[in-house]
Parts: structure tokens; C-alpha cells; sequence
């Protein structure tokens, strides 16, 4: 019986016809997975952009409100007056999530470097700004608190135009590739 089976090559035709389909509706599963997740990236990465360039936008908005707070002050300090406002801390989340996620980019475009010197300083920025707001908060009855105060708002403005500096430069690489990009 199992000799006439084999035999007979009718089940041959219908065996190889079940393992092409098969195999070509794999290999067009896994091209259009392959696709699907390439255009997901893509996408993936263009709102992360658009996310950090929004929150970049931000921080040169609140370092420029920081900036004026401080220079308000630093004309008042010596009268025995000081800014009750305090300072705004930097974002960094968007950056983060790229650093994480998106190295391979960055490093293509180089933006790393420019990356890591921002995020750097805007880590130091606002550990200045909790350690015044403290030392504000704190000491305001001390007598020399117009001089400390002085050193930490000319440090803080000195941080801040640098940072807005490698913001700018930030700025101007990632707005031009997201032109590129929506391009095509």
C-alpha cells in the first residue's frame, strides 16, 4: 500500500504547489513587515524630532525669561531688593528619549556632540538655579547676600548665552533635516 502511494506521483504536484504558496506568502509577510516596520521608524523619528525641536524652542524661550529675570536683578540687588519670581528649570526629556533611542542617527548627523554639550549644560544650568533658589530662599538676611546673589546671576548668564549658543547651532541642524525629510 505505502508502495503504491509513493508510486503514484499525483501527490507530488499538490505537495510542491502547497510549499511554493506557502514559501512565497512568507517572504512577502516578512517584505511587507520589513516595510511597515521601516516606514514606522521613519515616522517614529520624525515626531521625536519635531518633539525636541519643540522642546529646544522651549528652553531658548525660558533662557531668554531667565536671562531678563537675572539682569532685572542684578540692577536691584545693591537696593537691598531682589526678584521674588524664581528661575525656570530646563527641559531635557525629548533629548533624552533621543539620546536612547535614536543614537545611530545623531551620530550620523552629528548631532551628538552638540547633544552632549547642551545636555550637559542645561544639567549644570539648573543645579545653579535650585542651589540660588535655595541659597535665596535661605540666606536673605545674610549681609553679603547681594554679593553671592551677583555670582550666582552673572554665573547663571554666562551658562545661558553659551547654552543659547549650541541651542542655535542644535536649532538650525535639526530644522534643516526635518525639511529634508517632509520633502520626501
Amino acid at each position: 500500500m505505502l508502495a503504491d502511494f509513493l508510486n503514484n506521483y499525483s501527490w507530488l504536484s499538490g505537495f510542491l504547489a502547497g510549499v511554493c504558496a506557502t514559501t512565497i506568502g512568507f517572504i512577502f509577510t516578512a517584505l511587507w513587515d520589513i516595510y511597515k516596520w521601516r516606514r514606522d521608524k521613519k515616522n517614529l523619528l520624525q515626531a521625536m524630532l519635531s518633539l525636541a525641536l519643540d522642546e529646544l524652542k522651549n528652553n531658548i524661550r525660558i533662557v531668554n525669561r531667565n536671562n531678563a529675570l537675572l539682569l532685572q536683578e542684578l540692577k536691584i540687588l545693591f537696593h537691598n531688593k531682589c526678584n521674588i519670581n524664581p528661575l525656570t528649570h530646563l527641559q531635557t526629556g525629548a533629548w533624552d528619549l533621543m539620546k536612547y533611542h535614536f543614537l545611530d542617527f545623531l551620530i550620523k548627523n552629528s548631532l551628538i556632540s552638540f547633544l552632549n554639550s547642551a545636555s550637559h549644560l542645561v544639567e549644570e544650568i539648573n543645579e545653579v538655579v535650585r542651589s540660588r533658589e535655595l541659597y535665596r530662599l535661605s540666606n536673605e538676611a545674610m549681609i553679603n547676600f547681594p554679593e553671592k546673589m551677583t555670582r550666582y546671576d552673572t554665573l547663571l548668564t554666562e551658562q545661558n548665552d553659551k547654552l543659547l549658543k549650541v541651542l542655535a547651532d542644535i536649532e538650525a541642524k535639526t530644522a534643516k533635516f526635518i525639511e529634508v525629510k517632509k520633502r520626501m
